[in-house]
């Protein structure tokens, strides 16, 4: 619903125009100034309910609904006063309604662009597919597919990777690999994104290796991000060799461990039962001078907490939770010794 930093949306924003971007700022009553005036407008606003999740967008959708409203009735007066309202405004307008998770909105507006005798760009299809891709409406993804291909527009590869999103939020895992071949069939030569979208749809982390031998073999390096997803499919098995093995192998592709992966390391241990295993993760970590985050501290109390639990059951002692939290922060060893290095080393303690 509201926007998020991802590269897609970074991706998708600088793309929605084939326009050079120094004509966005054009002054004057254009078609470019008007699309520049909506985005900045309404993209304010945007920024005052920034951070929310897609689940919590509900306790302001009065809000919401206002903002569309007099998004609307600003274009009508936009037109009236003279500005030139062609594709670019329509489809930043569509982009708008998208961030807001209003697909029904955005579709309506596509739809006012047809009946005004103004042709829809692929960009103004792909904030459409945007629009109902956040929300995994998978109707909504099918007929934006079907009037695009209807209008004789050509796909990019913007408009693979809103869908491949749309699929893996609606549950239809099972189809993004036939997005996959459809993307070759076209011509269109998937980016890194997209394959990371492919291993994000895998079920086993040798799937997740099998789309990165398909990345070389295109000439696609994975990134930072491809390896993140492999290890939470390595966390998902509990497999820590296999996670061992991932993060090793990161180095050999230029890409440098971030505290991500060494946090999704922790959570295989723990996920494993070995606390010791966690303590030799966090001392790896440590050593490799990565700063630590707040999911590196929550990995290693839950480690902590779980190590804690299982001595007290051997003993035949209190298994209370209140117990177990008051051992933490009474205990002396090595729980204490991991806050204190937390304290010096990360911004993003948290208490």
């Amino acid at each position: 619903m509201i926007i998020k930093s991802s590269s897609l949306a970074r991706q998708f924003r600088c793309a929605y125009s084939s326009t050079p971007r120094d004509r966005r700022y054009e002054t004057g009553r254009t078609d470019g100034a008007s699309a520049h005036f909506i985005k900045c407008k309404y993209k304010l606003h945007r920024n005052e309910i920034k951070g929310k999740r897609l689940t919590e967008i509900k306790a302001c959708s009065r809000e919401v609904m206002d903002q569309g409203r007099a998004m609307v009735g600003e274009l009508r007066s936009m037109k009236g006063s003279g500005w030139e309202i062609g594709p670019m405004t329509y489809t930043s307008a569509v982009s708008v309604f998208a961030s807001y998770g209003l697909s029904k909105w955005a579709h309506r507006m596509v739809e006012e662009m047809i009946n005004e005798g103004i042709s829809p760009t692929i960009e103004t299809y792909n904030a459409l597919l945007w629009a109902y891709a956040e929300n995994g409406e998978m109707r909504g993804l099918n007929l934006a597919w079907t009037q695009l291909k209807e209008q004789g527009l050509t796909p990019n590869g913007i408009t693979y990777n809103v869908i491949v999103m749309g699929l893996i939020r609606g549950g239809h895992k099972d189809v993004v690999f036939k997005m996959f071949d459809l993307m070759i069939e076209d011509g269109m030569k998937p980016d890194v994104q997209f394959y990371n979208s492919l291993i994000t749809a895998c079920d086993t982390a040798e799937e997740g290796w099998a789309v990165v031998e398909k990345m070389q073999k295109n000439g696609i390096f994975p990134d930072q991000f491809s390896f993140y997803f492999i290890l939470k499919l390595n966390s998902r098995e509990g497999d820590v060799r296999g996670a061992e093995d991932t993060l090793r192998q990161i180095s050999s592709f230029r890409v440098t461990p971030t505290a991500g992966h060494w946090s999704l390391l922790l959570t295989t241990y723990r996920t494993a039962g070995d606390y010791e295993g966690c303590t030799r993760v966090w001392e790896r970590m440590k050593d490799a001078g990565v700063k630590p985050n707040a999911g590196t501290l929550t990995e290693l109390f839950r480690a902590q907490e779980m190590h804690i639990l299982k001595n007290k059951e051997a003993k035949g002692e209190s298994t209370n939770a209140d117990l177990i939290m008051e051992h933490l922060k009474g205990e002396s060893g090595s729980c204490v010794k991991t806050i204190d290095d937390l304290k010096k080393s990360s911004d993003e303690f948290i208490v």
